[in-house]
């Protein structure tokens, strides 16, 4: 009887590992805002990690969160650095600004190693519109099959898209709030 238990259980497994072994090995999450100020105005805010703390989701996961902010010319463009580690919500890694074209364009390496390990990319791209800007910021990156299998129970698109959304109503706020 055990072996046939054993069995049973070990082909249920192999079909949920099929199963999700056939979702996408990639991913990518984009949400935009419309922000009324010129791109010049909003890239800043995005473009120096020092200004960060006043808009990012990410900085309430853990107010007693440990941070290193440096690199770059004053934590400001490409090699700027955020190196962190935080409660169980805000987990462990680094951030690192790899590409800046201003006004337009800023691009990311996302090093997370706590609560799992994985690289994502980022980037926000900011276009001039007869209104101000849009700005849209985009989380890319692989999917291992542990989160393959793991998209089966869990929303990633709600996961990592609301922070998106949220941090660029805060940076909305923040920008025409000046």
């Amino acid at each position: 009887m055990f072996l046939k238990v054993s069995a049973g259980v070990l082909l249920v497994l192999l079909a949920v590992i099929g199963y999700a072994s056939t979702f996408p090995s990639e991913f990518s999450y984009s949400r935009s805002v419309e922000i009324q100020a010129d791109p010049a105005q909003v890239f800043p805010l995005i473009n120096n990690l020092n200004e960060w703390k006043k808009w990012s989701p990410y900085e309430k996961l853990d107010p007693q969160m440990k941070k290193v902010v440096g690199g770059g010319s004053g934590a400001i463009g490409v090699g700027a650095f955020i190196d962190w580690k935080g409660n169980s919500d805000a987990g462990a890694g680094k951030m690192e600004i790899t590409s800046s074209v201003a006004p337009s364009d800023i691009v990311m390496s996302l090093q997370l190693v706590e609560p799992m390990e994985a690289h994502h990319d980022m980037r926000f791209n900011l276009i001039a519109t007869s209104t101000g800007s849009r700005v849209t910021w985009t989380t890319s990156g692989k999917n291992s099959l542990m989160t393959q299998v793991a998209s089966l129970f869990l929303n990633f698109e709600e996961m990592i898209g609301d922070p998106l959304s949220e941090g660029l109503t805060n940076l909305k706020q923040l920008v025409e709030s000046r």
